[in-house]
């Protein structure tokens, strides 16, 4: 095992040293560097003088990305996951939200906000430039009241 990965897991061992034993912390090092060594057993074809079937062992990437990704995760951290929802319905002001025009100018007076949503149209302008394909999620607005039945 590589120095870089040695540190890496004492480092979640002192992190985690608060809350589990110490057999717990060996047991769960020595599953973490099982996994990133994982393999799977495949049929590789037949025996040309028995006829028996061969198998070979390959690497199990999903298994080793895991538990690679789950280290990382312990030691370095995830990184921060952050979704804003705005309701840009027009006239929303009416049921006692802020209309779009008024979210528009608010969002506009401030400078950061305004740096980000450059940063993100430049991005899709680039990717759109690119042809790499982009998920858009587009959902019309519920009617206030239930249409009729009848």
């Amino acid at each position: 095992m590589s120095d870089r990965h040695s540190r890496a897991l004492d480092k979640l061992s002192a992190n985690l040293a608060p809350l589990f034993a110490e057999e717990d912390f060996e047991l769960a090092k020595k599953t973490l560097v099982e996994a990133c060594r994982a393999t799977r057993r495949v049929r590789a074809g037949k025996d040309p003088k028995t006829g028996a079937y061969m198998y070979d062992d390959v690497p199990d990437y999903p298994i080793r990305v895991a538990a690679a990704c789950k280290v990382v995760e312990w030691v370095a951290g995830k990184p921060v996951a952050r979704s804003i929802t705005a309701n840009l319905t027009p006239g929303a002001s009416e049921s006692g939200q802020e209309s779009s025009e008024g979210f528009m100018t608010a969002l506009m007076a401030d400078p950061e906000a305004r740096a980000s949503l450059r940063s993100t149209f430049d991005k899709l302008v680039e990717a759109a430039e690119k042809a790499k394909p982009m998920e858009i999620l587009v959902s019309k607005p519920l009617p206030e009241s239930p249409p009729s039945t009848s």
